[in-house]
């Protein structure tokens, strides 16, 4: 039978060594309320300690003092982190980077997978996702680190064809957030933006033996809860949490619920705030240009969440569908708060968004990128010494025919002026991202030619296509020195395309473009 504890009671029952399983998205579903309790018992006594925390998607809001897995950065609490995304937690980047933390970065769609393989009882999940990339045992198995010493992932080979093995393992403890719960201890999630892979880390955490907690808003009457809205039933959870309001609410990004996050009601486009023009509104009004109609599009993190944006503010979202892979279809994704969106036609439970991504159902992707080379090969998961993670980076590269990475041309702080429909560059970033040789694989040029895909590197200034010779310069902004800014900023020299382009003008100009596609 289920028991009612508080927060403080639910840091309590986390012993040393445990392994913690954790579903949350970036700080939507996120169960704050038993982070915080866990970090005040850890200040004063120092336990829980060397705990493996096991995450999908990231855990918390980008601030170094802020929420979620930054609230356990302290020595000695976590030894072990197997996730896919770290740029939410950016307070255990020291900690990952340096092997204080033992750091497994595995693709998003693999953790949800494998969270649903666990719960099913199996013993580990069979995939092709992350194959040539540095999930692949021949490339580092995703170990992030020196401290990594386990082989979590191994390379096998089935009726010819390769496939990746990656290992189930044990958990003891797995904390989840909701909305309800009723007297029973069944759990809904319908203020919830997001309902992630909540039923399949109880089931598996179940099946090891281990003890579920769930933070709610508020206990319901015993057989109040319509059974359709029930998400995790009770013999799966083993206790409830009443969270303090302070650390329990709908998102960290607005101060009240926000009906239009959940389906319950829908806004209009327009009323959804345009981004501001620079830099970062100028590359995502070029990656807009390759929206067709009738299409299902992805949005990734990064600067590619701008296109959604810019989409809106253009007035064409009604002409084909976004999607972002924590299970949401329709509506215009928000660039402030990746993973949800305003205005959702559909809300699926993460594995079944994975599913589909995995089956190619994407017609199109964008996504950020951190460092590109000559052969076309994509890092966003460590470089310069920061561990951010693959996040569904992976699964959707790898099944998607359309890929479209959007970026900035240079790295760090940079001065860069328009509005009349030029570009005029005051002073660059001083990081090179057009490289001889990324420091990491989490996109293979070389595999993207061999499966056909049509590939695109798109920036403020210049947009460069994927071909079997390499990265071909096909468009320069309007404005733009070929030789200084773009050749001399760039570890190699692209091929030229005889066609060379300008880039739309209207991208460069501080008003509605009048885009229709």
């Amino acid at each position: 039978m289920v028991k009612f504890i508080t927060a403080d009671e639910a840091a309590g029952l986390i012993k040393d060594g445990d392994t913690l399983a954790i579903s949350s998205f970036t700080a939507l579903s996120m169960a704050e309320d038993v982070f915080v309790a866990i970090h005040d018992r850890f200040v004063k006594e120092q336990h829980p300690r060397d705990l493996s925390i096991f995450h999908v998607s990231g855990v918390g809001d980008y601030d170094p003092n802020g929420r979620g897995l930054n609230r356990l950065a302290m020595d000695g609490l976590i030894r072990r982190i197997y996730g896919a995304h770290a740029a939410t937690h950016p307070a255990l980047s020291p900690f990952m980077d340096d092997g204080r933390i033992e750091t497994y970065m595995v693709p998003q769609g693999v953790c949800s997978h494998l969270a649903r393989a666990m719960a099913g009882g199996e013993d580990g999940l069979l995939t092709k996702v992350g194959l040539n990339t540095y999930c692949d045992p021949r490339y580092g198995g995703c170990k992030i680190n020196d401290s990594c010493k386990d082989d979590i992932v191994e390379l096998v080979n089935i009726g010819g064809k390769e496939q990746l093995y990656y290992k189930a393992f044990p958990i003891n403890i797995c904390v989840l957030k909701a909305t309800y719960a009723d007297e029973d201890g069944n759990i809904s999630s319908e203020n919830e933006p997001l309902l992630l892979e909540q039923l399949e880390m109880a089931g598996a955490t179940h099946r090891w033996g281990g003890k579920v907690v769930v933070v709610v808003h508020k206990i319901v009457q015993r057989g109040t809860l319509h059974p359709r809205k029930v998400k995790i039933p009770s013999v799966l959870v083993d206790y409830v949490v009443v969270g303090r309001p302070e650390n329990t609410y709908q998102t960290h990004f607005f101060e009240d619920e926000r009906p239009e996050l959940t389906g319950d009601l829908k806004v209009p486009a327009e009323s959804i705030k345009p981004m501001p023009f620079g830099l970062r509104k100028m590359a995502a009004r070029r990656g807009a240009f390759e929206i067709e109609p009738n299409t299902l599009v992805n949005i990734g993190g990064g600067m590619s969440e701008g296109v959604a944006a810019v989409a809106a503010e253009e007035g064409i979202t009604d002409k084909f569908l976004f999607s972002v892979e924590s299970g949401l279809i329709g509506g215009v994704p928000i660039e402030s708060a990746i993973g949800s969106a305003f205005n959702p036609d559909v809300v699926l439970r993460q594995p079944e968004s994975f599913d589909l991504y995995n089956g190619g159902i994407l017609d199109n992707t964008f996504l950020g990128s951190a460092e590109i080379d000559k052969e076309g090969n994509v890092n966003v998961h460590k470089f310069n010494g920061r561990v951010v993670g693959p996040g569904g980076f992976i699964n959707i590269t790898q099944n998607t025919h359309k890929i479209r990475f959007i970026g900035s041309f240079t790295g760090g702080k940079a001065e860069i002026r328009s509005g009349d429909g030029t570009l005029n560059i005051i002073s660059d970033g001083k990081f090179i991202k057009f490289v001889d040789h990324v420091q990491n694989i989490t996109f293979s040029g070389k595999q993207g030619v061999a499966n056909g895909q049509d590939v695109l590197y798109i920036t403020e200034r210049a947009v460069f296509k994927l071909t079997p010779q390499g990265l071909e310069l096909i468009e320069i902004a309007p404005g733009i020195d070929l030789e200084k800014d773009i050749l001399g900023k760039m570890e190699f020299k692209p091929i030229i395309s005889k066609d060379l382009k300008l880039m739309d003008a209207r991208i460069f100009k501080d008003e509605i473009m009048g885009l229709e596609i």
